[in-house]
């Protein structure tokens, strides 16, 4: 036995050299003449990732006094700043645990306890029946999947994930809803309803869908998840899809907002992981659709603490490209914190972005006295940084966003620091997905 573990440690050994080896000839071919050469080192240097972090940077430091910025120090560079962010990715995102069953007339419960212990989650079963006899086929499935399946056609066992990832059955009906699945996301038809319209020339029709896109637990992304979305009619021909529902006298923007005729009223977003859409002029005899697109999860990588000192209003600090201004909006314990992309080209970042880049859970305030206290922070309900009315139409500011701030236990102290935590860097997931034929109502 201990021979066996000494020629373990000796071959442990003789491979690391063996490993640097290959690391080094890598980084030499990051220079090389051939394009397909330098692409594929790259690529091989990122698969490797963190073994390869010390000897890409020493090569960075033999290049750092270089005026010209030569193949291989851009390349190093490139590959450095991949392999930090799949490590930094690695620890946010994982993907699922897939489970395979084969079970037939088999106890509720014992199937119950081996999909759970698959799966990784655990699974509360003590409001129905775990003595029911069921059957289940599943190779290689994720979680929503073979719940769904479970349930489907059962009048008394459903199923909701909790905030906690237990998965809670419940002895209600399980609605069947159009669905696909993508890892550990779901995504699913919840609304679909069907308009005809007439010219008396041609008739069209149009649907509005309302899609869910729902995630494993065990993941803690920020913010709603967006889909992007297609169709196509059973023919393959595309069809029109507008964000929103059309014709319901409403704008929903992309921050989970409802305006009617000017006024804005806040969702409870809470739970809410649902989008609207319209399929519009869809040609008369259709009677299928496919949708086809993509979930994304966004998740929080680097955060910062942003801090005013002796807070006053009209302050502002400085996060990244992003201004943050304090504003007080009535007695101590009341501010407007709002947040504006100061870059040049704000690119995709939107009211939605920006306001779920803050942790709104890290809010706190010291008092005069050196006492902390924790605040509530909320999407502001004017959207004052956001939002404006310019001749009766809703405008909104690309990459901003505001809240209101409260102190519930701050009264008659004055401020000596107010501070909160702000999402620097972030890493997108995206899932895509496939509803095939699905049947106009």
């Amino acid at each position: 036995m201990r021979l066996s573990i000494l020629l373990l440690c000796l071959a442990g050994l003789a491979a690391a050299p063996q490993d640097d080896a290959r690391v080094t000839d890598l980084i030499q071919k990051l220079e090389d003449d051939a394009f397909d050469v330098r692409e594929q080192a790259q690529k091989d240097l990122v698969k490797i990732g963190e073994p390869a972090l010390a000897a890409l940077r020493k090569a960075l430091e033999r290049t750092g006094k270089e005026s010209d910025k030569g193949e291989l120090k851009i390349r190093s560079e490139a590959t450095v700043r991949e392999i930090e962010l799949a490590i930094k990715a690695a620890k946010v995102y994982r993907d699922p645990r897939l489970v395979t069953i084969s079970a037939k007339e088999q106890d509720l419960g014992k199937l119950l306890e081996e999909i759970g212990r698959q799966a990784g989650v655990t699974l509360d079963a003590s409001a129905i029946d775990r003595s029911e006899k069921v059957s289940l086929e599943a190779k290689g499935l994720p979680l929503f999947q073979v719940l769904d399946r479970l349930c489907v056609g059962s009048r008394d066992r459903t199923f909701e994930l909790r905030k906690e990832g237990t998965v809670t059955f419940l002895k209600e009906p399980h609605v069947p809803c159009p669905s696909a699945y993508s890892g550990p996301v779901r995504v699913r038809v919840t609304r679909a309803d069907l308009q005809r319209a007439t010219d008396f020339k041609t008739r069209t029709s149009s649907l509005k869908l309302t899609l869910e896109a729902d995630y494993e637990r065990y993941l803690a992304p920020f913010g709603k998840p967006e889909i992007d979305l297609k169709a196509v009619d059973e023919e393959g021909k595309a069809v029109e899809v507008a964000a929103g529902h059309e014709n319901d006298n409403v704008f929903q923007n992309a921050g989970g907002r409802i305006f009617v005729m000017g006024a804005m009223m806040a969702l409870d977003d809470g739970a809410d992981r649902s989008r609207p859409f319209t399929l519009k002029s869809i040609a008369p005899g259709t009677t299928k659709v496919t949708l086809r697109g993509k979930a994304r999860l966004v998740f929080p990588l680097d955060t910062r603490e942003v801090k005013f000192e002796k807070p006053q209003s009209g302050a502002t600090v400085d996060a990244g490209p992003y201004r943050v201004k304090l504003e007080r909006t009535g007695p101590r314990n009341s501010w407007t914190i709002s947040i504006q992309n100061t870059a040049r080209d704000p690119g995709t970042s939107s009211t939605e972005d920006v306001e779920r880049r803050v942790m709104r859970e890290s809010l706190v305030a010291v008092d005069e006295d050196g006492t902390e206290h924790t605040g509530a922070m909320e999407p502001g309900r004017a959207g004052r940084s956001a939002i404006s009315v310019i001749n009766g139409k809703i405008v909104t500011q690309e990459g901003a966003g505001s809240f209101d701030a409260r102190f519930a236990t701050l009264r008659g102290k004055a401020v000596k620091e107010l501070r909160f935590k702000f999402v620097d860097a972030t890493f997108p997931k995206e899932f895509p997905f496939e509803i095939r034929d699905l049947e106009l109502p």
